[in-house]
């Protein structure tokens, strides 16, 4: 079975791919939304745009992917208020990249950066389906964050 990188290695939809010691992605739309990598441990890091790169048709996808030399795979949506969209995205990208091709990954997370916050915070079922998903591709998470997120690789 071949590995994330293996499936998907068009050079036209890398972003990067190396060691580099942070990952900076942001919103390619007019908010205000951020995401940061930190890469301390030295790890290989190929960094893919999801929309507008591997999905190029009208399909619901989200924004970027990270994907580590350790098999881990992150999906990153970088939204303005839409938290349902954005749990939309990424359940349809998981779907299209994973789950179609059979790809399995040693572990899967979501990560969602909102630059606004919307009021009041509702668990919508939507969520609940994609903490599912992301548990039966091997004890993922979602983390969901306001303006900027930044986490250890």
């Amino acid at each position: 079975m071949p590995t994330f990188k293996e499936h998907y290695a068009d050079k036209s939809y890398i972003l990067s791919d190396d060691a580099r010691a942070i990952i900076s992605l942001k919103d390619k739309g007019a908010g205000k939304s951020a995401y940061e990598g930190n890469n301390k441990r030295k790890l290989h890091v190929t960094t893919y745009l999801v929309d507008g790169g591997i999905i190029t048709d009208d399909s619901s996808k989200c924004d970027y992917a990270l994907y580590t030399d350790e098999d881990i795979l992150y999906f990153i949506e970088l939204k303005g208020s839409d938290y349902s969209k954005a749990l939309e995205q990424i359940t349809s990208t998981v779907r299209q990249l994973l789950i179609s091709p059979n790809i399995k990954p040693a572990l899967v997370h979501a990560r969602i950066v909102l630059s606004k916050a919307r009021t009041p915070e509702l668990r919508v079922t939507s969520e609940t389906q994609l903490k599912s998903l992301l548990k039966g591709l091997g004890k993922g998470t979602l983390q969901k964050e306001t303006q900027k997120m930044t986490e250890k690789l």
